[in-house]
């Protein structure tokens, strides 16, 4: 992303971009709720994004976001989407475990790294070969690390 933001304000942009998509407009209310915290420090964190010129404050508590926010939020949504996909067709994690990951990594993980990611998921989007390999490579890890009866995981052998 060019410009840089917080993880505070990156995760309220995604909230608010969430809520507008399936409400028209977000409030305080509903983005405390989402984020687990108090109206009050909605409140906030409103006004420094006003002052960022993120979002706007209407009348009756509804909150929208300007043209940057919104092509930040998208932004914010596409890298989470990107990495989860990644998590989850490349790495073979489950999909809550991809969501739970790409929510972090997706606030602290370079262009570069973003972008390389990006390219071998198109890659292997258009090489069946790919896919194969990937899927072999897959299998191979979910049998050389199936844990024990104690709970540790199996060591590979072949090293």
């Amino acid at each position: 992303m060019e410009k840089q933001y917080d993880v505070t304000t990156q995760e309220y942009i995604e909230v608010i971009y969430q809520l507008e998509k399936e409400n028209r407009v977000a409030r305080v209310t509903e983005i405390a709720e989402r984020r687990g915290v108090t109206k009050s420090s909605v409140s906030l964190v409103m006004q420094q994004l006003q002052q960022k010129n993120l979002v706007d404050r209407k009348l009756y508590g509804h909150i929208t976001l300007t043209a940057g926010g919104r092509r930040l939020g998208a932004r914010l949504m596409k890298r989470h989407e990107v990495l989860a996909r990644f998590l989850r067709e490349v790495v073979g994690v489950s999909a809550q475990t991809a969501e739970q990951d790409a929510c972090i990594l997706e606030h602290v993980i370079s262009n570069e790294s973003y972008n390389a990611m990006r390219r071998l998921l198109d890659g292997i989007k258009d090489s069946p070969e790919a896919e194969e390999r990937l899927a072999a490579w897959r299998q191979r890890g979910e049998q050389t690390s199936r844990p024990r009866e104690d709970g540790s995981a199996k060591e590979r052998s072949d090293k």
